[in-house]
């Protein structure tokens, strides 16, 4: 089922009127059984539309969930993202206005309640947030903001520790995103020559000639300047590290199609470099394992269809004025990883390149707030409860994830777990289970689904217990098979009481017990899947 809303400012943060404001996030609803499990969606720049989060294959992890615990799954398209675009009647300039978190967290709150009292008619459901990347920092905030309708948190692969003036290195994630290339065989002299020979060769007409050749540059997006060379070096900088990212132990189609381990692929056609030709043709092979095309269009605001032009403004929308993360600490073109952003230390920098990014919209300086997120939010843990932190040791986001550090001792006793899972990568333990899982992310799900998830919908009736995961590599195979339905059920791993609902003829209400109606678990997910196109593009 979708469904539309027609609310877009849920606390008038912007004194414009918003009655021309027609659409709002649409939601997909699955019934599985009785029990609720509510998923939301928040859309990234590779997943567009909803139902690309719909197949399974993403976040089947939840679709395992709901199938443990007789759920629903419904998920929520973030707004100003895929279809959940506002008409306006007036210029587009007024559309982001209502781009603002706080507004999407009374989104999910709006739509959890309308859910529990319209849809399943269960006002009284207890609700479990989930959350990858970007809706995995959401998930938090909502369990912080809201914890008498929240009741728990399972958070994968979420950097919520980068933010502006922190003490932490963007570079850091470039550091980790080359070790793991490095790791795998590719030479770092080959890659920091392919930089050197692109930068060299835009300088002259011939050169940018030789460029269009090699990377077959579409004719939608010309590189004729040598400026332009900011365009290429940042397409094959966000395949590389889009890659690294998907690093999986299996073969996948969604939501790029790669071979098991491609980071291994990449090496390994990166590693001849007989000559200059070889070096660029050999960067063109590896960034076509990720964009799946024979040509390539570098320029974002002019390569994709209309609905992806304007997701890219929102993109550059919220990281310039609440989701502000450095971008790096100094420029270094002798990296395996380019930064090509100079002194992003200095606000006055980086508003100016968000002023050039969004200046056919109605964005100033005075909408960049560097200390939202830890003044509205906060990124102190210590007194957090019911939250689960999975963490990929080869995710380069991990390098910006919550640790055992940030939440105090003995978090376990709170309900709050960091998770640290060997050979998984970003969002893995997320994804639908498959043979080829590493050991520590099989553990993470297993835990999640029959230990902690019970306990928080038991409500302090049941104490948390210290749990640990296996540090066993992946096993080394390539006969890799999805798995469903991994987990059986049994008295000891359902929720406290069995809740039994049924409908009356006619009327379409549902009748329950005070009691059941307490019982019945409520998961929220709101899942973008690629952080880093959203942070990064």
């Amino acid at each position: 089922m979708l469904d539309n809303r027609n609310v877009w400012s849920n606390f008038e943060v912007f004194p414009k009127a918003v009655n021309s404001l027609k659409m709002g996030p649409r939601y997909w609803l699955m019934t599985i059984l009785h029990t609720i499990l509510l998923q939301t969606l928040c859309a990234s720049i590779d997943q567009a539309l909803l139902h690309n989060y719909t197949t399974g294959s993403l976040d089947g992890f939840i679709f395992e969930i709901a199938d443990y615990f007789d759920g629903t799954a419904i998920f929520i398209e973030h707004r100003y993202y895929g279809e959940s675009l506002p008409t306006v009647a007036t210029d587009q300039k007024m559309n982001f206005d209502y781009l603002r978190i706080s507004q999407v967290l009374g989104d999910v709150t709006d739509i959890i309640t309308r859910i529990k009292s319209n849809d399943v008619r269960c006002p009284d459901a207890p609700v479990i947030v989930c959350g990858s990347s970007y809706s995995g920092a959401l998930a938090v905030w909502m369990r912080i903001k809201y914890p008498t309708l929240i009741r728990g948190a399972i958070v994968s692969s979420a950097p919520l520790m980068y933010f502006y003036n922190d003490n932490l290195d963007m570079t850091n994630f470039r550091d980790k995103t080359a070790e793991i290339y490095l790791q795998n065989g590719c030479l770092n002299k080959t890659v920091i020559e392919a930089w050197r020979m692109i930068r060299q060769k835009s300088k002259t007409a011939k050169g940018i000639t030789e460029l269009k050749e090699a990377f077959k540059i579409s004719d939608k997006s010309p590189m004729a300047v040598e400026t332009d060379q900011q365009y290429l070096i940042s397409y094959i900088r966000t395949a590389l590290e889009q890659i690294a990212l998907l690093n999986y132990p299996y073969a996948q189609d969604s939501p790029k199609v790669l071979a098991e381990w491609p980071v291994k692929a990449v090496c390994s056609t990166l590693n001849d470099e007989s000559n200059d030709a070889t070096i660029l043709s050999k960067m063109f092979q590896a960034t076509k394992m990720y964009y799946n095309t024979d040509e390539s269009c570098i320029k974002p605001d002019v390569c994709s269809e209309t609905n992806e032009a304007k997701k890219y403004h929102s993109i550059n929308w919220q990281k310039c004025t609440e989701w502000i993360v450095r971008e790096c600490k100094a420029s270094n073109a002798d990296n395996f990883i380019p930064n090509e952003c100079g002194d992003c230390e200095a606000n006055s920098e980086m508003k100016a390149k968000c002023k050039e990014e969004l200046k056919d919209t109605s964005y100033t300086d005075g909408l960049f707030e560097a200390d939202y997120i830890k003044m509205q939010h906060g990124i102190n843990f210590n007194t957090l409860t019911n939250v689960v932190f999975t963490n990929g040791k080869l995710d380069p986001w991990n390098t910006g994830a919550v640790t055992t550090g940030n939440v105090g001792t003995q978090s376990w006793t709170r309900g709050v777990y960091v998770f640290e899972m060997t050979d998984a990568a970003n969002q893995l333990d997320f994804r639908q289970p498959n043979s080829c899982d590493p050991p520590s992310v099989t553990d993470a799900r297993q835990y999640i689904v029959t230990s902690i998830i019970p306990k928080m919908l038991a409500n302090g009736a049941e104490a948390f217990e210290e749990l640990k995961l296996s540090t066993a590599a992946a096993p080394n195979t390539t006969t890799c098979n999805y798995v469903f339905h991994q987990w059986q059920k049994s008295q000891s791993t359902q929720p406290p009481t069995s809740v039994t609902t049924t409908t009356s003829a006619g009327s379409g209400s549902a009748t329950t017990s005070e009691a059941a109606a307490h019982s019945v678990p409520l998961a929220l997910s709101i899942a973008a899947l690629v952080l880093i196109s959203f942070l990064r593009q």
